[in-house]
């Protein structure tokens, strides 16, 4: 199990530093052209698992500071979507989707290996993933066609535990509204 987290906490870096490259890339020809969000424009995410709710809210610019949440695509097949939500107090909310657009996906141990997930950090340890186990649905609500818009949606499941919280399952419940970086 722990190369799982290993692989969980690689995942993690990889994905955070390619938003760092997403956002210096995202004036490509081949993106759509960038509209400036306006001041005030909010931001925020949610999950509630093992009756805990952990959440942030911000708007940009203002009140970055002490959490994040964005989305966009780091260009690859196996994670064209990726939504990093980064919180107080080390929490993070992970959520990598087949494809760069709105609908419905259901996220389990099969689409892991495909390297699609959704995964809870708390402290820097992955303690919920559905590389543990589960099953969550996430359903994109909105995908703006501009890049600063707002993508918005929500999720409901079940999902695993790390073998360190003792396994097994347990429902989880959230929401975001993630700033589109590219």
């Amino acid at each position: 199990m722990k190369t799982v987290k290993s692989k969980l906490v690689r995942v993690f870096n990889t994905l955070f530093l390619g938003f760092g490259i997403i956002v210096i890339a995202s004036c490509n020809p081949d993106n759509p052209q960038p509209n400036n969000p306006s001041t005030g424009t909010a931001l925020q995410w949610n999950v509630t698992i093992d009756g805990q709710t952990y959440s942030w809210q911000g708007s940009y610019p203002n009140s970055l500071g002490g959490g994040t949440a964005t989305a966009g695509s780091n260009g690859t097949s196996s994670q064209p979507f990726s939504i990093a939500c980064v919180g107080p107090g080390g929490t993070s909310l992970g959520i990598s989707l087949p494809v760069y657009n709105s609908g419905t996906y259901n996220l389990n141990l099969t689409n892991y290996a495909l390297s699609n997930y959704i995964a809870v950090i708390i402290n820097g340890t992955p303690n919920y993933s559905t590389s543990y186990g589960g099953s969550v649905t996430v359903n994109v609500t909105q995908f703006p066609s501009n890049v600063n818009g707002v993508i918005k949606g929500n999720f409901i499941g079940t999902i695993g535990k790390s073998p360190a919280l003792g396994g097994g399952t347990t429902p989880i419940t959230g929401s975001f509204d993630a700033l589109r970086s590219n």
